[in-house]
């Protein structure tokens, strides 16, 4: 009677119990459903969390507590898939979020199926944190709601993340950590508000649109790998010191489609814009024809620019002369 009754009494406590079934000779068939496994689980998980894994913290704090819980018979998993269950029947992009802290997601397929039911908050919730975990700072509405149309469009427009490896001179090699959050900080500075919000924007069509957007992205992420590896800064990330990427990227991307002698057609688009007649000479130089005047005012604007000797007279080059 009195081993009975304390099967009783130790069966409400789940690590107890698997003790005291392993003394009376049971076996534990299914150690991860075990308290033993458990609590090790959510040792592992606090172990992790102390040891400064800031990558995984939600995650790890999330299962160190529903490990906890399981010790002593709380049924914490099962409240959370019940409150999960309901807040999705109001606002499926708030249990996104939620989901988010927690869980890997898959937010190219996640994104599709969004677009496909015609469920716009979920996909813009879904858009923003996948632009975050891509490490690109705060879009605004607006921009977002860009992405998505043209994403819905069927134009290739979501920007790639910062790599765990790159390959320079036909080697691959792994970014460390701190790479990564140097890239990272620099990249986060890319924003497409401007670029949106101006008023040329809208002649552009939906390829062109898309175009400049990954353009804007572009930019940023090869001034973040050549600043940070040391590497070669490519032409367009060279011109963004001296020019706003997004008149940059417009720029190229009404280009790109132009055939024939085009000339002409580019040196009106260029005068059309908003800027000083120096950056207008530049970017001429820039898609690659010589300019027969403007050269004092183009080396002065330049030799004002926060570069090194070499860059600027690269910088002057490119720009034509």
């Amino acid at each position: 009677i009195g081993n009975d009754f304390l099967g009783v009494v130790t069966g409400m406590f789940p690590f107890v119990r698997d003790i005291h079934s392993y003394l009376e000779g049971y076996d534990i068939t299914n150690m991860y459903q075990t308290g033993l496994t458990t609590i090790a689980n959510a040792l592992k998980d606090a172990t992790s969390l102390l040891g400064g894994d800031t990558e995984n913290t939600a995650r790890n704090m999330r299962r160190t507590l529903i490990g906890v819980s399981q010790i002593f018979g709380i049924p914490l998993r099962n409240l959370e898939t019940y409150v999960k269950g309901i807040i999705g029947l109001f606002s499926p992009s708030a249990r996104y979020k939620y989901e988010d802290l927690f869980y890997r997601q898959s937010y190219a397929k996640d994104l599709s199926r969004a677009v496909e039911k015609g469920d716009d908050k979920l996909a813009d919730t879904i858009i923003d944190l996948m632009l975050n975990d891509k490490g690109i700072g705060k879009t605004d509405e607006k921009a977002r709601a860009e992405i998505l149309k043209l994403y819905a469009a069927g134009e290739s427009v979501l920007p790639s993340g910062v790599p765990k490896t790159v390959t320079i001179n036909g080697e691959e090699r792994k970014l460390t950590e701190a790479e990564r959050r140097q890239i990272t900080n620099i990249y986060s500075q890319a924003d497409i508000t401007k670029l949106v919000n101006m008023p040329e924007y809208s002649k552009l069509t939906s390829t062109q649109k898309a175009r400049a957007i990954k353009i804007v992205y572009d930019i940023y992420k090869d001034k973040a790998f050549s600043s940070v590896l040391g590497l070669d800064i490519s032409k367009r990330a060279l011109f963004a010191y001296a020019i706003d990427p997004a008149i940059i990227a417009y720029v190229l991307a009404m280009v790109s489609d132009m055939q024939g002698d085009k000339k002409l057609i580019i040196q009106r688009i260029i005068n059309q814009l908003n800027i000083p007649a120096s950056q207008k000479y530049m970017l001429m130089g820039m898609l690659g024809y010589r300019n027969k005047n403007g050269a004092g005012i183009v080396r002065a604007y330049i030799n004002r620019l926060d570069l090194t000797r070499t860059e600027k007279q690269s910088l002057y080059e490119h720009s034509g002369y």
